[in-house]
């Protein structure tokens, strides 16, 4: 298969360290881009979590073992040729949208089951119109979208039909990986296929942004290398299991610089299971955006509208959607009321018992739950201290990936 790609860098968040966080899916010219029969053992008999296998020939048997349920993912999305209009006078510029195109991208994935089901990124196949996937063996599969979810970078592809059987991976357990042990990761980057790299378990628990915007926590840190391309593929410990799904890297450059990242393959399960469920990973949400008190920012509503904000620290309530738990439990965002002659607005202070000074110590308190669950809140309205118990509802399937960030 010839393949000729070019302008491969994605930004999934903003610069970290003075370089950037990038997804590792590839792309043409556009922002965006990557229950199982069992492998046999690449670790000798009673090897240790972790331990180094005789020989040093680990690699060759996990790539041996694990490569043909790895897969090419290549997708075709439409973009929007751009032109620039600039007045007779040249004192206004505007850049309009042209004519459509196909853009293409591509990543990787790995196949979970033997009837087709594969795991990728969100970010691989987030604006796909079409999904191609290709075999270790060169055959080619149109493939079914089954479900994707931003907030965890995570999307669940179906190939073939009934009765085909494929290679699938075993999946491991993430909750048993350390740093130091060794690891393998297998993919296309840079559209080279079935590349494999080798490398240790960085560190554990770390966290990064998805290209939503939304906080994705408990990630793998790796230095196998791993590069644009290789979003989607598996990481892979010395048993030959899948233990995460390879995401993004921290790269001043857009290239590997040793310090990449995988989403736990235990968080990857549990959202499979629900995008096979649904379709989608149904979230809890109270229907609020807030803003953090500063001690500037309490100075400013003071000096500039006359707002007397009574604690040093919580949460502003600046938006409250309509149809919402919280809308429904009577919150509003601040305004001034003629009636009393005061502003009236809300600051949450505790949740469930715990202060919440930021959005996303709120967010996650949220996202622990499920809906139908209750919250428990405690806030200021004006000056008056409540608590007050509220159901959290499903966020609403019309939400868009960008709403899922924002609103909690």
């Amino acid at each position: 298969m010839a393949r000729a790609f070019s302008n491969f860098v994605l930004f999934v968040a903003s610069l970290l360290i003075g370089g950037g966080l990038f997804a590792l899916g590839l792309s043409t010219g556009v922002l965006g881009t990557g229950g199982a029969e069992m492998l046999a053992s690449a670790a000798p008999p009673g090897a240790a979590r972790g331990a180094l296998p005789e020989e040093l020939d680990f690699p060759r048997q996990v790539y041996e073992e694990a490569s043909p349920a790895v897969v090419f993912v290549s997708t075709v999305s439409v973009g929007y040729e751009t032109f620039q209009w600039e007045d007779p006078f040249g004192l206004f510029r505007f850049n309009l949208p042209g004519r459509p195109v196909p853009r293409r991208g591509v990543g990787s994935g790995v196949i979970i089951s033997s009837d087709g089901y594969v795991l990728t990124n969100d970010h691989v196949v987030a604006e796909a119109e079409k999904i191609e996937v290709y075999l270790s063996d060169g055959s080619k599969y149109e493939a079914k979208l089954v479900g994707r979810d931003a907030g965890s970078d995570i999307a669940l592809l179906k190939i073939g039909g009934p009765g085909d059987k494929f290679p699938a991976a075993r999946l491991g357990d993430s909750s048993t990986v350390h740093p130091g042990d060794w690891v393998v990761a297998i993919g296309n980057p840079w559209g080279l296929e079935q590349t494999v790299t080798v490398g240790v378990v960085s560190a554990l628990g770390r966290k990064i942004e998805s290209r939503i915007g939304q906080t994705i926590k408990g990630l793998i840190q790796t230095d196998a290398a791993i590069n644009p391309g290789n979003s989607g593929g598996p990481l892979l410990n010395v048993r030959g299991e899948v233990i995460g799904i390879n995401t993004a890297i921290v790269s001043k450059t857009g290239s590997y610089e040793g310090v990449g990242f995988a989403i736990p393959i235990n968080l990857a399960k549990e959202i499979v299971q629900e995008l096979r469920l649904r379709g989608r990973v149904i979230r809890p949400w109270l229907g609020v955006e807030v803003t953090e008190l500063t001690p500037e920012f309490i100075r400013y509503l003071r000096g500039r509208y006359g707002m007397v904000i009574p604690v040093s620290e919580g949460l502003l309530i600046t938006e409250v959607y309509r149809d919402s738990p919280a809308a429904k439990a009577g919150f509003s965002k601040p305004f001034y009321s003629e009636r009393r002659d005061q502003w009236v607005f809300y600051v949450i202070t505790e949740v469930d018992g715990r202060p919440v000074s930021s959005a996303q110590e709120l967010l996650d308190l949220v996202r622990s739950k499920k809906p139908g669950q209750t919250l428990n809140l405690t806030f200021h309205e004006g000056e008056k201290k409540v608590e007050m118990s509220i159901a959290l509802e499903a966020f609403p399937e019309e939400a868009s990936d960008v709403s899922l960030a924002r609103i909690i």
